[in-house]
C-alpha cells in the first residue's frame, strides 16, 4: 500500500512498513512514530487517535488535466475532495474556501 497520495515520501515510514512482521505491529510502530512528528494525538484507547494537522502535500499534488485545467486533491478529515481549476492561485483560492479560511 502507499502512502503518496496521502503525504509526503517519508523513508522512515517506509523502513517501518518494510520491517513490520504483523499488523498490529504495524499499527503501533506507526502510530508512535506519527505521533512523535505531531501528526496524531495517540489516545488512551488501543485504537484511538486524533489528526492533529493534514499532512503538508507537495506542491506537485496538481494534476494537470487533458483540457488544460488543474486539480488538487484537498483532504478534510478522512474524506477527500477534488477540486479543478484553470490556475493554481485559483486552487488555492477554492481550497481555502473550503477549508473555511477565506
Amino acid at each position: 500500500m502507499s502512502l503518496d497520495g496521502f503525504m509526503p515520501k517519508n523513508a522512515a515510514i517506509d523502513k517501518i512498513c518494510a520491517e513490520a512482521t504483523n499488523h498490529e505491529e504495524l499499527r503501533e510502530r506507526l502510530k508512535a512514530a506519527l505521533a512523535g512528528d505531531g501528526l496524531i494525538a495517540r489516545q488512551g484507547t488501543d485504537y484511538g487517535a486524533t489528526l492533529l494537522q493534514q499532512p503538508s502535500a507537495p506542491s506537485a499534488s496538481d494534476l494537470a488535466l487533458p483540457d488544460g485545467r488543474l486539480e488538487r486533491i484537498v483532504y478534510i478529515q478522512n474524506d477527500g475532495l477534488r477540486l479543478t481549476a484553470s490556475s493554481p492561485e485559483e486552487l488555492d483560492r477554492l481550497e481555502a474556501s473550503v477549508r473555511g479560511q477565506r
